[in-house]
């Protein structure tokens, strides 16, 4: 009676051993399947493109990496990307993108949203990308972020997309950009109602926008809040070499404090005439 209930104890234990190595068997085959399947599906999606010259390579290194690049944008192809390391996708999906002016390439970088004048992170985000071609474009319905549409509104010269950016100190930056290109300095009164712009701020947008219009420079000495004085001297003294009007340096005189922009001024317009070197 013992033999047999021992009998019975040890099939019992090897038929348990069988059913877990069997277990394990499908685990280790579904794994594999995994891992394989998306690899072999991707070779056979990509296998009417010529990828031999890159086979040589390992694409972990930067031979690798150009090599699978360079081909994907050849053939406009990003499911190229995607023999690359997840790290290197997205610079081969921009470069793409950015050949063709093909936003939808943009999309594969996933909600990755870094602002697009983020150095650390952002130059090879969906925002950048967008970005790079909006700007090609000039197209404001592209932009992802403020400092796109900043750039945008400052290529067109269209104030009314200033008034969209939500962040001040991009919309402070966007009319202040606009105000500079166009030399028209009352665009700078606009910045008046951002927060968080001070008077330092609003003076330096006259004094860049100004131009040959040496109201700018008036308008500066008649801010009363203003508590950087340099900045009206110099106005005048830009106004003065832009216009080529020297009579216009005897203005800095009025400030005695700064006779060194005076000499500027006055050396300009000798070496316009020869006099200096």
């Amino acid at each position: 009676m013992i033999r047999k209930a021992f009998n019975i104890w040890t099939q019992f234990v090897c038929m348990k051993k069988i059913i877990g190595g069997f277990i394990i068997l499908l685990i280790l085959l579904s794994l594999g399947l995994v891992y394989f399947l998306p690899l072999m599906k991707l070779n056979q999606e990509l296998s009417e493109y010529d990828l031999s010259s890159c086979s040589g390579n390992k694409v972990n290194l930067e031979s690798g990496y150009a090599c699978y690049t360079s081909l994907a944008v050849k053939y406009h192809e990003p499911l190229i990307c995607e023999k690359l390391k997840e790290s290197r996708r997205n610079l081969c999906y921009q470069k793409i993108s950015w050949e063709y002016n093909d936003t939808e390439v943009c999309d594969l970088m996933g909600d990755v949203l870094q602002p697009s004048d983020n150095k650390d992170g952002g130059m090879y985000s969906r925002a950048a990308c967008y970005f790079y071609i909006a700007e090609r474009k000039r197209d404001v319905g592209l932009c992802l972020d403020d400092n796109c549409k900043k750039k945008i509104a400052i290529m067109n010269q269209d104030l009314s997309i200033c008034d969209t950016i939500i962040y001040h100190g991009d919309r402070a930056g966007c009319f202040r950009g606009i105000a500079k290109v166009s030399e028209n300095y009352s665009i700078c009164d606009r910045m008046k109602d951002i927060e968080l712009v001070d008077a330092r701020s609003l003076a330096d947008c006259y004094w860049k926008s100004a131009g040959t219009n040496i109201a700018a420079c008036v308008k500066i000495g008649n801010m009363s809040d203003l508590d950087e004085p340099s900045i009206e001297p110099q106005c005048y003294r830009d106004v003065a070499t832009a216009s080529g009007e020297e009579s216009m340096c005897e203005k800095i005189l009025d400030f005695p404090e700064y006779s060194s922009v005076y000499v500027e001024c006055l050396n300009f317009f000798k070496r316009m005439r020869g006099e200096l070197s």
